[in-house]
Order: C-alpha cells, then sequence, then structure tokens
C-alpha cells in the first residue's frame, strides 16, 4: 500500500501546480498532462500507476472558476499490491486564483478518506468536512 508520505506527495503536487499556474499564468481552458508514476522497488524503478492533471473553465450563476482536477490510479497488474483510486480537486477564482473549494477523495488499499474544504473570504472561515473509514 502506498504509505501517507507519497498521499501528501501528490498533494504537494497539486498544490505546486497551483504555485506555478499563478506564477506563470502559462495554461488554458482543456490543458490536460497524463503521466505515469513510478517507485523504486530494490533499485528498479517500476511504473505503477497514472496520474492524470487537468484544468478546465467552470461557470457558475456567480463566477467563472478554475476546475483542476488530479487522478491518480494504480495499473491493474499492481492492484492486488497498492490499489491507489485517488481523486484531488481544486475550485479557483479565475481572476484571483485564490482557492473556492478542495476536496480529495481518496482510497488507498483498505483505507478511504475524504475531504472538502469551502473557503468563505468575506467572513474568513473556511468550512471543512472529512470521512475516514477502513474498507473490507
Amino acid at each position: 500500500m502506498m504509505n501517507r508520505t507519497k498521499t501528501i506527495g501528490l498533494f504537494f503536487l497539486l498544490l505546486g501546480g497551483i504555485s506555478f499556474l499563478q506564477a506563470q499564468n502559462a495554461f488554458g481552458d482543456g490543458e490536460k498532462l497524463v503521466f505515469s508514476a513510478s517507485y523504486n522497488m530494490s533499485g528498479l524503478m517500476t511504473e505503477l500507476a497514472q496520474v492524470e492533471m487537468e484544468v478546465k473553465k467552470v461557470r457558475t450563476s456567480k463566477s467563472t472558476l478554475l476546475h483542476l482536477k488530479c487522478k491518480a490510479r494504480t495499473y491493474e497488474q499492481w492492484d492486488r499490491f497498492f490499489n491507489i483510486r485517488d481523486l484531488y480537486e481544486a475550485y479557483l477564482s479565475d481572476d484571483t486564483y485564490k482557492p473556492v473549494m478542495y476536496k480529495r477523495d481518496i482510497q488507498e488499499g483498505n483505507y478511504a478518506k475524504q475531504e472538502k474544504y469551502i473557503y468563505d473570504y468575506k467572513n474568513r472561515v473556511v468550512r471543512a468536512t472529512m470521512t475516514k473509514k477502513d474498507i473490507e
């Protein structure tokens, strides 16, 4: 099973991507990256999972948001050893890049966790909901 350090690494990869996007502004609606995640097994780099990152513009009744999505999924042949199904999503203001909502839905082996954060800048509050469970 992938340990928490690797999960945190994916989270920071998404956040790093957000920082890069804000600094560079070199992306557009519909941009998508797909790559393989590897793990060093006894000195041999082994491709274990596919990671997809994409950006889309989403229009709501009040504003236009950037939807950043990152999905990680182990390749089928590795599922019995690692079995990762992770989804990270962030919704950002299209003008300021401030986060509006962040969601995390992960399933790694027998462990599952969902988190959701809604940012309320007017009241200086972040509303959070979290659930986690062990899957049989």
